[in-house]
């Protein structure tokens, strides 16, 4: 799984170069437990990164421009090692989206499949 530190500021989760928008029921529940406008770790499995043009154009605002630090092309599936400002994270995703070494590639997260951990005690938040 991947680990970003982020800060919930509004609706979305923000860290370096990162910016993206909460689901209105993950949301709720951040709030209700007092952590809007503090640190979280951001927890999300690389197969929920997509490439996918249809959810690129579905959900803009969990979209975010990466560059490939590596790129690894296993069979059927490619993974991408990726950097977003100071946040490094890697996505699983299809063969044909295999992309060279310091390409830029635009990936959407999915947000429904997130989870959410204290930034102190790293126990399970959502």
């Amino acid at each position: 799984m991947n680990f970003i530190t982020v800060t919930l500021e509004g609706n979305q989760i923000v860290a370096d170069g990162l910016r993206l928008t909460v689901p209105e029921g993950t949301l709720k529940v951040l709030r209700e437990k007092g952590y809007d406008g503090k640190k979280l770790i951001f927890g999300i499995r690389p197969e929920d990164i997509n490439t996918e043009p249809a959810f690129l154009e579905t959900f803009p605002d969990s979209v975010v421009h990466a560059t490939i630090s590596v790129s690894e092309l296993l069979g059927s599936e490619s993974h991408l090692y990726c950097q977003v400002g100071d946040s490094e994270f890697i996505a699983r995703v299809d063969a044909r989206d295999y992309s060279e070494t310091g390409a830029g590639i635009d990936l959407g997260f999915d947000l429904n499949k997130a989870h959410f951990f204290d930034f102190e005690t790293e126990k399970t938040v959502y």
